[in-house]
């Protein structure tokens, strides 16, 4: 027991003495022993499949909310949110939704460099999705960036045909390539 007028360092000698005299006298804290091995790693896999399920929906519920955001054009807003879900899963099997829900936020916000970043964080978790590859090509898009958006809008199209959209932004992308070649040659 300590009095209240010990100090911090008395206090700390203490308990290394503890420590110590348990140490010499063979004792070992509970904390190295160890339960069944079956029982008690089959309840620490439940706890923790069970903490993941809760922060996965937890996300989900954030990208619900990011999107009625992006419905009523409040596009900070949104940005937060998607950036909570982001935080709660970085690599659950919505995270490339939710990077690719926050490149779009940035999108309107004109944040094109961070609106890439995004993109390609969700590319990186997603290379199959279709709408991340689109979203990539529209921030490259908007930075001027027209073979690499070009590249990106070929993936989207690929992966999704009926992208109406990029297929516009790959025409688009095609012709200010074209146009900065003719610049080019004169």
């Amino acid at each position: 027991s300590y009095s209240s007028d010990a100090t911090t360092s008395d206090m700390s000698r203490n308990v290394a003495d503890r420590f110590n005299n348990n140490v010499s006298l063979g004792y070992e804290p509970d904390y190295y022993e160890s339960a069944p091995e079956d029982e008690s790693n089959s309840r620490n896999e439940d706890l923790a499949t069970s903490a993941l399920d809760e922060l996965i929906a937890e996300a989900e519920r954030m990208e619900g909310e990011g999107n009625r955001h992006m419905a009523e054009q409040e596009y900070a807003q949104a940005y937060n949110v998607f950036s909570a879900a982001i935080h709660l899963s970085l690599d659950g099997p919505s995270s490339h939704i939710y990077y690719t829900n926050r490149a779009t936020s940035l999108l309107y916000l004109k944040r094109f460099v961070a609106a890439e970043q995004d993109a390609r964080a969700a590319v990186r978790l997603r290379p199959d999705d279709g709408h991340a590859q689109a979203t990539l090509g529209q921030a490259l898009y908007f930075q001027k960036k027209y073979e690499e958006a070009e590249a990106a809008y070929k993936k989207a199209v690929t992966l999704d045909p009926n992208d109406e959209v990029g297929w516009v932004y790959l025409a688009k992308s095609k012709d200010k390539i074209d146009r900065k070649e003719v610049k080019r040659r004169v």
